[in-house]
């Protein structure tokens, strides 16, 4: 497969694959595309076993008109020849701001028109969805480039679009327990999760431009919600390890911190070189 690194486009990053991954039996496996504004990565895991058999991230340009992420959408999957053959089953997630969660009892399409003209700022073509978040007791309403779309209706026939948080809310509201904040990091965004046991209290995405903004973000939602930065947990996912600028000065401020795991389902071959918080995002889809 040759992906030129370097488009004008995107900057494609070195896949993963297991020994005896095949592009021709990937009509029975489960694709998993995550698009954020600043980066694709899709992965390929086998539907049976729950076996990951393939990744491939992508930087994108930051900054894009819907026209330009039409652009690189159009490049990805004309360029990569494992996006072009059949899935038994695709997921594709979105790192959207362009979302609110209302209760489920007071969420409407009214509603859901009115806060899109209101508060998303978004040209008429985009698209109102909503996904249903059962474990939080809340519909997440996300505002989607109608062009954006259609390129992935093009490409990719039939498939599952939902926002990039709904499947990690719902995964988290399984597994949390006491208060916690869950913290996922993306080139140039973040998304923050506050569980209080079963219960969700806050979920947002920022973007952000420096390491002071990126500890503001986090230092806010600690000070709103009062907890205390010595005891209650960060969890951090995404794209940040030990070693970095950020994880540093995290730690100036927040004492107990660990790195989030994928759901366990996941099965992982003993060559994979990236570590398991990375593409938490995706896993989750």
């Amino acid at each position: 497969m040759d992906i030129p690194v370097g488009s004008k486009h995107f900057i494609a990053g070195s896949p993963y694959s297991v020994i005896d991954f095949s592009i021709e039996a990937t009509g029975n496996d489960l694709l998993k595309i995550f698009i954020s504004p600043n980066q694709l990565d899709f992965c390929i895991v086998e539907r049976l076993t729950h076996r990951l058999l393939y990744l491939q991230p992508y930087r994108l340009p930051g900054g894009k008109t819907p026209g330009q992420e039409v652009k690189v959408l159009e490049s990805i999957f004309s360029e990569n020849e494992v996006l072009k053959h059949g899935f038994g089953e695709t997921a594709v997630g979105v790192l959207s701001t362009d979302f609110t969660l209302f209760p489920t009892a007071l969420s409407t399409p009214l509603l859901s028109a009115e806060w899109k003209s209101l508060f998303t700022g978004l040209a008429e073509t985009s698209i109102i969805l909503n996904d249903e978040i059962p474990k939080a007791g809340s519909v997440n309403v996300f505002a989607f480039p109608g062009e954006v779309k259609n390129v992935l209706d093009q490409h990719l026939g039939k498939y599952a679009l939902q926002h990039a948080l709904t499947p990690q809310i719902s995964y988290l509201c399984e597994q949390n327990s006491g208060r916690c904040v869950y913290c996922g990091v993306q080139s140039g965004f973040i998304h923050v999760i506050y569980l209080e046991d079963k219960q969700l209290h806050f979920a947002n995405v920022f973007a952000y431009h420096s390491s002071e903004d990126f500890i503001y973000f986090l230092l806010a939602i600690y000070n709103q919600f009062q907890l205390d930065r010595e005891k209650v947990k960060l969890v951090l996912t995404g794209e940040i390890v030990k070693d970095s600028v950020l994880f540093q000065l995290l730690y100036k401020y927040i004492r107990n911190i660990e790195f989030g795991m994928p759901p366990a389902h996941l099965k992982w071959s003993e060559y994979y070189p990236f570590a398991r918080h990375f593409y938490f995002s995706l896993f989750c889809l």
